[in-house]
This record gives structure tokens, sequence and C-alpha cells, in this order.
């Protein structure tokens, strides 16, 4: 049950941590479990974990659009799948993200942001 375990801080903070690559600050750990307190938020998040345990391959070579993936070397939630999927999506450009921060959005925000940029402003 998704709610017993969105109730138990120890057990979010232990994930966030996980996520951010590092110890998270209380306003942090505060700011990203709300949205998930909310009503029928834990029931749907358990639904959608169970969901993606069957695991199907998409045909990601069927991408044609001009693709930026970003992704950590070292992702300790997601296992980086950065470099295959360069090579599988005609379009794509990778950009590796140092150390092991799920969250790189905002534990790397300004490589980020400059790769969004620079990828966007690219002829």
């Amino acid at each position: 049950n998704s709610s017993k375990f969105l109730n138990n801080a120890g057990i979010v903070r232990f994930v966030m941590n996980n996520a951010f690559g590092r110890k998270v600050t209380d306003e942090e750990f505060v700011g990203n479990i709300a949205p998930f307190l909310r009503a029928g938020v834990p029931e749907a998040c358990g639904e959608w974990t169970i969901a993606s345990l069957d695991i199907v391959e998409p045909n990601i070579a069927k991408i044609k659009a001009e693709t930026l993936i970003l992704w950590s070397k070292k992702d300790r939630i997601v296992k980086n799948k950065g470099e295959k999927l360069e090579s599988e999506i005609e379009n794509a450009k990778y950009v590796e993200v140092s150390g092991k921060s799920h969250c790189i959005m905002e534990t790397h925000s300004e490589i980020v942001l400059d790769s969004i940029i620079e990828f966007l402003t690219e002829e």
C-alpha cells in the first residue's frame, strides 16, 4: 500500500536522498512530498508502480524528432541508458551529467539549463 510508504518519513527521506545523490534539506523534503499526500495520489502511485513493473521495450527507433537526452552518469534510481538511447534515436544528442543524482534539474540546474538552451539554439 503506497499510503503506508508515503506516510513513513524515514523511508521517503531515504528515497529522496538517493534520488538527489545527497541528503535533502527539510525544505526540499516538505516541498517534494507535499504533492504526493493529496487525496488519491498515494493510491495512484501504487497503481503506477505496479503497472511500471510490466516493462515493455518501446520502439524508440520510430522517434524522428530532434531529441535531447540528459542523464546523470550514475543515477541512483534509474540506470543510465543515455548512450544507448542516443544510438537508437536518429536525431538524438546525449549529455551526461556528472554525479549520481536522479534529480539533475534541481542538483545540476545550470548544466541542464545550458544544455537545453544550446540544444534549442543549434542550427
